[in-house]
């Protein structure tokens, strides 16, 4: 079904796939229309203006094979809602990558792609295929880093074994103020790396995945599990992070290491009626610990802080044609935002969204 159409990454080849396959050309669009009451983007001086907006997002796919063992498989976007979503050659380019396969059981890929962590609800996710919300959109309005230039190398026994080396540009929350401390350890490109394992165990797929980043000083840990079964489909994680924030106290020239401590839960059921529709519940919840208990060191007026919570309600009509799917949502997102008065107090403040919108595969 079209919401975990994206679960299946480019080095989850099965053995069938060994022989040349011819180039595919296509592309994918959704377009929405939405409201929403924009709390979190209230201030003492600026209140709450309710909105209505449209989105569009369309991006151009290609894959295929240049041999019998290699494989290639491409992702551009061309109108992504307004958002960065790579850090690749081109902000627009989210995949573009090669696979060779040595055997049936080994498998390398290097180029552009989609990073290797937040379990499966980030390998479920895709801006312009994906109906659901993500949480570090709702949260800090901008896409984080999804697709990176990575090296995998790949054993497919048991499941599927991946050890990634990408470059080292994970970033810690956009929301801290940059006069106080550099929001990130690395002052230029380096290298890092990560684990991870997919299995498939009679329709059960669990997931673990570690990922080191910011030069070593922080990591991340997923555990992750999805099924379908008889046309209910269910996908559970659970993430928790250390991220060391590099400090440079005001008023010092000496760096410190501080250790933002987080974990994000994650649960999504759907339903599959056949040839009608598809209806599903989503719910994400998001705890982090700042380094600092003053909210004025973690963040900045009017910025989200720390803490936050996605449930989301739709449905997809399945059943005009498996290209062309109409969909109605309603998001709740709440979060603690610093104030801008009185100084450095927190509040909990919560959009709600409607959304009416299609995605179409051509």
């Amino acid at each position: 079904m079209r919401m975990l159409r994206y679960f299946t990454p480019v080095l989850m080849l099965s053995t069938s796939l060994m022989a040349a396959e011819t180039p595919k050309l296509g592309a994918l669009f959704r377009g929405e229309l939405n409201s929403n009451n924009h709390e979190t983007m209230s201030t003492t001086t600026s209140p709450a203006v309710p909105s209505l907006g449209q989105g569009a997002f369309f991006d151009i796919t290609a894959n295929g094979s240049i041999s019998e063992n290699v494989k290639f498989d491409s992702q551009v976007s061309f109108l992504n809602g307004g958002q960065t979503t790579s850090n690749c050659m081109q902000s627009s380019v989210k995949k573009a990558n090669v696979t060779w396969w040595n055997t049936s059981m080994f498998s390398a890929t290097i180029g552009c792609s989609k990073d290797r962590v937040g379990g499966w609800d980030f390998a479920n996710y895709d801006p312009v295929d994906t109906i659901r919300p993500f949480l570090p959109i709702a949260m800090y309005g901008a896409y984080p880093s999804m697709y990176n230039p990575a090296i995998d190398l790949s054993l497919h026994m048991l499941g599927d074994l991946t050890v990634r080396i990408q470059n080292d540009v994970m970033v810690n929350n956009p929301g801290y103020t940059p006069t106080l401390y550099t929001p990130q350890w690395q002052g230029k490109t380096a290298q890092t790396w990560g684990v991870e394992w997919k299995g498939d165990i009679a329709g059960v797929k669990p997931l673990l995945q570690y990922f080191s980043f910011d030069q070593g000083h922080s990591w991340s840990f997923d555990v992750g599990l999805m099924l379908s079964i008889a046309g209910l489909g269910v996908t559970a994680d659970w993430m928790t992070m250390a991220e060391s924030q590099k400090v440079i106290v005001a008023g010092h020239t000496n760096v410190s290491s501080k250790i933002n401590n987080s974990n994000r839960y994650s649960l999504e059921v759907n339903y599959v009626v056949p040839n009608i529709v598809t209806p599903y519940v989503y719910w994400s919840n998001y705890k982090n610990k700042p380094w600092s208990n003053d909210p004025g060191a973690n963040s900045a007026p009017g910025k989200w802080d720390h803490d936050g919570q996605v449930i989301s309600i739709g449905v997809i009509a399945n059943g005009i044609s498996p290209n062309f799917m109409p969909y109605l949502a309603f998001d709740m997102q709440s979060g603690k935002f610093i104030d801008t008065a009185p100084a450095k107090t927190q509040s909990t403040k919560t959009d709600f969204i409607i959304r009416l919108g299609a995605t179409a595969h051509f």
